[in-house]
């Protein structure tokens, strides 16, 4: 049987089935055949009414993986040049302060050096001034006794008003009226007086060439005044003296240095205010009685006071 070649089709039917395909609608991606019918085929009339869109392919967004990448690296780039940036920034800053800490150590080993110094400089000081206070004391210890030894020949009067024309002469002759008028035994000459003048504060010193006459005269003003208030009379006074001025009671007690003298004040206030029994001087010491029938106590110090009631 010979070979026969099937003939092509004709140019119409070509024609026609290139015509119902351009009419078939484009299905992307899952869409579903929302073109078929029923039975499966497809509904060229009802597809012809329809506008699809068309889902755009990966590839065809803008933004692809390639930009997308771009500018990841322009990101890392540029949080890497601001970690950079910090990163210098901090280091230079933890460098300026070790430099820093490193002078700070530097300048606290000097100030300890030179803290040291002071250190032993003040204990030096410290003891030094104990050894200057000790001399000191040591010192105005000799002094009071070269001060009381010149005192232990005088004595003091106050409350004399000044006389008209006072001089050497007439103060000594008060002083002859007062010894006269207390019975001092002997009486006492000019020639006892070594020396005679007013301070400042109005206050007669008298000087004896003797410290017995000196203490003769201050024992015996003592027991006068007392014998007086005894009696119930008042105490020596400038009228008792026929002295002009108003009349006023009249001291007399031994010259006392400075040191004896402010200790004295002090124990005076003490009797004053009945703390202790009595104070008085003899031989420019000072000394007190804390009770009745006790023995003497003899001050030397003004901070021996305190330790007196304890």
């Amino acid at each position: 049987m010979p070979n026969v070649e099937p003939s092509p089709p004709p140019v119409s039917s070509i024609l026609a089935a290139n015509s119902a395909i351009d009419k078939t609608p484009t299905h992307y991606a899952s869409d579903s055949e929302l073109n078929l019918t029923s039975t499966g085929s497809m509904n060229l009339d009802f597809t012809d009414n329809i506008t699809k869109r068309a889902k755009r392919r990966l590839a065809d967004t803008p933004g692809s993986s390639d930009d997308l990448i771009c500018e990841f690296k322009r990101m890392f780039e540029s949080l890497r040049s601001d970690q950079e940036t910090k990163f210098i920034a901090l280091s230079t800053s933890i460098n300026t302060l070790i430099e820093q800490n490193a002078e700070i150590k530097k300048s606290m080993e000097i100030m300890s050096s030179q803290y040291n110094t002071l250190v032993d400089k003040v204990a030096t000081l410290e003891s030094d001034n104990q050894h200057y206070k000790s001399h000191i004391k040591s010192l105005e210890a000799k002094i009071d006794m070269l001060e009381r030894d010149s005192k232990s020949t005088s004595v003091e009067l106050r409350n004399i008003p000044r006389l008209e024309q006072e001089n050497k002469e007439s103060l000594s002759q008060v002083v002859k009226t007062l010894a006269s008028v207390i019975g001092s035994v002997p009486e006492v000459q000019y020639s006892e007086i070594r020396e005679i003048f007013r301070m400042k504060n109005q206050a007669i010193v008298v000087n004896f060439t003797t410290s017995s006459r000196k203490e003769n005269l201050v024992q015996r003003f003592k027991e006068f005044n007392k014998e007086k208030r005894q009696s119930s009379k008042s105490p020596i006074d400038t009228s008792t003296l026929t002295l002009p001025g108003p009349k006023k009671s009249i001291y007399l007690s031994e010259a006392l240095t400075m040191k004896a003298r402010r200790i004295f004040y002090l124990t005076r206030e003490l009797a004053k205010d009945r703390k202790i029994a009595a104070t008085w001087t003899s031989f420019g010491k000072v000394y007190i009685r804390k009770d009745e029938g006790q023995p003497p106590i003899r001050v030397t110090e003004e901070s021996e006071i305190p330790n007196i009631f304890l």
